[in-house]
């Protein structure tokens, strides 16, 4: 999925910090249960739960940013440090954003379909994520049920669709889509 070339040297920095924020915010979304849940797994399934969770992050970045160059258009994935400090800051509310980052594009003309593959591309992933680390379910595999629903987690927030998220920009290209890609995060999360 990686080729030599796609991924600037600053990228690959910026996603790895990203992915990191993102980690702590995501084990601080999950709460004291899930946390004592992998403490009890041991400290091998909390790697694993780490280094899958970041597997996660990171693909729906490269998702965005492979289907841009697909269409044509320049895109590169920026940390923004902003937004982190704001995610950081919610973990003392209710309610929390987790917004590290995203892959801007740049492209010569606005292309809604284009925007919409684009923007639905990094949900899509985690979509699909959530179904195969949901089979654990069917193993019993505690580990790959808590990755299934933090992807799941990661693609209803982002399918919300308010601005500047995914699903505002799905939502504007085809209404049905999104609605079917909400639908399914909504009823993956509720299945996990």
């Amino acid at each position: 999925m990686l080729r030599r070339g796609i991924f600037t040297k600053r990228e690959a920095i910026e996603l790895l910090i990203g992915s990191t924020i993102f980690l702590v915010i995501e084990f601080g979304f999950t709460g004291l249960k899930r946390m004592l849940e992998l403490i009890v797994m041991g400290s091998i399934a909390m790697v694993v739960v780490v280094v899958l969770i970041a597997f996660s992050f990171i693909s729906h970045e490269v998702a965005h940013k492979i289907t841009a160059i697909r269409h044509g258009y320049w895109a590169s994935f920026y940390f923004e440090p902003r937004w982190a400090i704001i995610s950081l800051l919610t973990l003392f509310l209710p309610i929390r954003i987790i917004a590290v980052g995203a892959v801007m594009i740049h492209a010569p003309f606005y292309d809604r379909e284009a925007t919409g593959r684009i923007a639905m591309a990094g949900p899509l992933v985690n979509l699909l994520m959530a179904t195969i680390f949901g089979l654990g379910v069917i193993l019993g595999c505690r580990i790959l049920r808590l990755v299934a629903i933090l992807n799941a987690d990661l693609a209803l927030f982002n399918l919300l669709p308010l601005p500047p998220l995914d699903g505002e920009k799905v939502l504007r290209w085809r209404l049905l889509m999104w609605g079917v890609l909400f639908g399914t995060s909504i009823a993956l999360k509720l299945l996990i």
